[in-house]
């Protein structure tokens, strides 16, 4: 997974900032990127329609959130994969009150926008670029990795990387908000168990398990079980499971792409606030 810090920078750091970017990407994707996005003002359709639970049509005033979060979804290949609302909503609901979160999706089928939002009842404003205006006037990367963007109070790129596809850029971005905003900071531990699946064909599915052992209640219940993208299935041999005995996370992952992937799979505990997070990776070869 990659990711760009992006800022004003002056000629004593300009030799390391591309000494580091080098070792994560391409010099030709590099030098793209850093070239048209480095510090870039992002401009915004001028009539931006927001949408909540499909009807309801949202005023969102721009100018009154000093951080924006801004992503962008084209209509190339499966829309519901790429939305991943569930999996958002979970982050935008730890984001401080000052950043807004905004999603802009170019969809082939305005439907499978509709029937996402319902299926996950996601509550916050996005918007269906029927157009893709926002796109026209911006050119975003044709690479997926690089159409989130944290934006300042000018609308200018300050990070660039998807925070729900990378758990690192998605501690990046919180802890550069906070930082910025002088508030209190406390980073995530990373201790989601996770599965690496290495390399493997585009052609081939990779199934893999966890154990789910409940050493402490007297059931464990568990609520639901969903995957951040739909080319990952799970399912649960129980979900109720007794002091000291476990259950088994069957985890299926069929590639939808290639190159680096990174999944995540969710299991909602009966009674617990907090979703478990279970986490496989790899690569996607020919």
């Amino acid at each position: 997974m990659i990711f760009l810090q992006l800022r004003r920078i002056n000629s004593a750091n300009k030799l390391f900032l591309c000494f580091s970017v080098v070792l994560l990407i391409s010099c030709n994707e590099r030098n793209r990127v850093l070239a048209d996005f480095m510090d870039k003002q992002i401009e915004f359709p001028d009539d931006i329609c927001f949408i909540s639970n499909c009807t309801d049509t949202v005023d969102v005033d721009l100018t009154s959130y000093p951080y924006k979060i801004v992503l962008y979804i084209d209509s190339v290949g499966c829309t519901s994969c790429k939305m991943q609302l569930k999996q958002y909503a979970e982050y935008i609901n730890i984001l401080p009150h000052e950043v807004i979160f905004l999603i802009f999706v170019h969809p082939r089928r305005v439907q499978d926008v509709y029937y996402t939002i319902k299926r996950d009842s996601f509550p916050y404003p996005l918007c269906i670029d029927r157009t893709d205006e926002f796109n026209r006037l911006n050119h975003f990367p044709s690479d997926d990795r690089f159409r989130c963007f944290l934006l300042d109070e000018n609308n200018r790129v300050v990070l660039i990387g998807n925070p729900v596809q990378n758990p690192k850029i998605k501690d990046l971005y919180i802890r550069t908000i906070c930082e910025r905003l002088n508030i209190d900071y406390k980073a995530e531990k990373q201790s989601n168990p996770r599965i690496h699946l290495g390399n493997i064909s585009k052609n081939e599915t990779k199934t893999v398990q966890f154990e789910i052992k409940n050493s402490e209640k007297e059931v464990l219940k568990i609520d639901s079980v969903y995957t951040s993208c739909e080319c990952t299935t799970a399912k649960i041999s129980k979900t109720e499971i007794l002091k000291n005995e476990s259950a088994i996370l069957t985890v299926t992952y069929k590639p939808d792409g290639i190159g680096d992937f990174y999944r995540e799979i969710f299991v909602k505990i009966h009674d617990e606030e907090k979703t478990k997070i279970y986490e496989i990776e790899g690569k996607v070869t020919n």
